[in-house]
């Protein structure tokens, strides 16, 4: 039987479920479609419904039929990734049924028959996120930073990241030419991740919502392919290291990233306090204050050590990459009185334990189950967390010295500002 996550919450009578797709058996050449499959699949219909039928269905029987993709890795074992493709639906208690219907039809009848419907859906999403890369470009580039540091961020670069869009660009620009092809890709992804083994089903709910689900999954996993498929180890082709893209917008996107722990054991909630105070504090007043950017931000996976450094909307290029590189520097000279210490101390403590609503907690506690995280680890961090002092934030300084010497960037923006600081690139790209 498919794994099944149950967290029973009070929700008030409506039922969240995400089923999960593993998708290890995808490489290089289909990974870069798995979002437009996954867009297509909750929008084209079924051999029983066209697609403005099971619109009107969706939108009568669920409160929303989305997707979205995620890497896991486990704590315990950093090799093995899970790559998934999830689908989720939202049902009042009294529709369930219904709801979980259509997705059952989705996973065993799904029909790429409509042609005009999936060249529509190209050509709309290509533009949206053409407009999307405009206004938040930051997470191309952050996303080609991570390719560098991780296999699990190779894999999300080719589904979410620059090597998507610019496979998307170029089919949307010669769909004619490509149109069989891509069908035919759609439905190599259906037969390979519509199966039996890998899927993961996740509800959230009360507990009588899900006793009336549970015999409805067995349902939906009935109708997926039996049979066992291979994961693949698939060999993508390097990257350059330091890269750039330009677009017609007005300001930069400046990431910098690096592997900051090797050592799995050098993290403990401390590192978290020293993430609110450079969020807080450094970056605010070094890339906003002085530099001029509309933010600055760090995203970090402290189960692959990887750190990353994000500028947002922001005029200047070298400027931001130099105020990275002296972070090292600002934490040997690190000075801060109590209440300051307590108020990073309360800041990050919130952080870490936020107020979630139910459906939000449903997708934490899978989150966490697949990567391995456990009530008792997480209640050691926030020991730590509230244990932090100066001196144990300022120990991270050599691990920052990593920024200068092994880490990765990656710009996206405005072409002008780029090309001043060309030096710092190995490679330009106009998207």
């Amino acid at each position: 039987p498919s794994p099944l996550l149950i967290n029973e919450l009070e929700t008030n009578s409506i039922m969240y479920m995400e089923l999960g797709l593993d998708c290890n058996a995808l490489g290089p050449e289909l990974l870069p479609y798995l979002d437009l499959f996954g867009t297509i699949a909750t929008e084209i219909g079924t051999e029983k419904r066209d697609y403005i039928r099971f619109a009107k269905d969706i939108n009568i029987y669920t409160g929303g039929f989305s997707h979205s993709f995620s890497t896991y890795l486990n704590r315990e074992d950093k090799t093995e990734i899970q790559a998934i493709l999830w689908f989720q639906i939202k049902s009042l208690s009294s529709y369930i049924p219904k709801a979980l219907e259509l997705v059952s039809e989705v996973f065993s009848e799904l029909t790429f028959s409509n042609r005009q419907r999936i060249r529509e859906i190209v050509q709309r999403e290509f533009a949206w996120t053409e407009h999307h890369i405009q206004s938040e470009g930051y997470n191309l580039a952050t996303s080609r930073v991570f390719a560098h540091l991780s296999r699990a961020g190779m894999i999300n670069e080719y589904v979410n990241g620059a090597t998507a869009y610019l496979s998307l660009k170029e089919l949307a620009g010669n769909y004619d030419a490509r149109e069989e092809e891509f069908i035919s890709k759609l439905e190599e992804i259906r037969n390979l991740i519509f199966r039996k083994q890998g899927l993961t089903i996740s509800i959230t709910a009360g507990g009588s919502d899900i006793i009336q689900s549970k015999p409805l999954c067995e349902t939906i996993q009935a109708g997926l392919d039996n049979g066992s498929c291979q994961g693949v180890e698939p060999a993508f082709p390097a990257l350059p290291r330091n890269q750039a893209f330009c677009t017609a917008t007005e300001v930069v996107y400046n990431v910098q990233g690096c592997t900051l722990f090797t050592d799995r054991t050098a993290y403990n909630g401390h590192f978290e306090v020293l993430k609110t105070w450079l969020s807080r504090d450094y970056l605010w007043n070094t890339v906003r204050q002085i530099g001029g950017a509309y933010g600055c931000f760090i995203q970090f996976n402290h189960i692959t050590g990887n750190i990353g450094l994000i500028s947002y909307r922001d005029p200047k290029v070298a400027e931001t990459y130099t105020a990275y590189a002296a972070i090292s520097d600002a934490l040997r000279k690190l000075e801060m009185s109590r209440p300051v210490l307590d108020q990073l101390i309360v800041g990050t403590y919130g952080t870490f334990t936020p107020h979630q609503s139910p459906a939000a907690r449903g997708l934490s506690a899978r989150n966490e189950f697949l990567s391995g995280i456990t009530p008792e680890y997480k209640q050691q961090r926030i020991g730590e967390i509230i244990d932090t002092t100066v001196e144990s934030i300022s120990a991270y300084a050599p691990l920052f010295e990593k920024l200068q010497s092994n880490s990765v960037r990656a710009s996206i923006g405005n072409c002008e500002k780029i090309k001043k600081d060309s030096a710092l690139f190995d490679d330009i790209v106009e998207l």
